[in-house]
């Protein structure tokens, strides 16, 4: 996995927070205003938000609804490893932040959902070459 210590990704020290950087998908592709969630919102999503397993136009997914009464929907995607699709009811799936794990480069942070009989999510870590979802929020 020696790609990830590329200067695309950062390099061999990678900046804690690309959130909002030329380093960030979410920048690179929408362009300015638009960037992933830093790891505190989305651990805020986890404590201090609704949340609901619901399907939007017959797309299964999470239904997250502020404090103030506004919401997103956060679609089950599942999440691509070694070349496979896992997009199963027992499968999760994980959205990333911009901001990267503790302990090593490898990692950083992501907001994790599944549904298994009622919803859960998890603010997470995993190691960057998962294939998760992005979800793009804007100023």
């Amino acid at each position: 996995y020696a790609k990830w210590k590329s200067e695309m990704y950062g390099g061999v020290n990678p900046p804690k927070e690309i959130s909002g950087t030329d380093l960030d998908i979410a920048k690179k592709k929408l362009g300015d205003g638009w960037r992933l969630p830093t790891a505190a919102e989305v651990q805020e999503l986890c404590t201090k938000c609704k949340l609901e397993w619901t399907s939007q136009n017959k797309v299964d997914g999470m239904k997250v609804t502020g404090p103030n009464g506004a919401s997103i929907f956060l679609p089950f995607t599942g999440y691509r490893f070694k070349g496979k699709i896992h997009n199963t009811k027992d499968d999760y799936t994980a959205i990333w932040t911009g901001t990267l794990g503790e302990g090593s480069s490898d990692e950083a942070w992501c907001l994790r959902f599944e549904q298994h009989g009622k919803c859960r999510a998890m603010h997470d870590h995993a190691y960057r070459y998962f294939g998760y979802s992005i979800r793009p929020v804007c100023k």
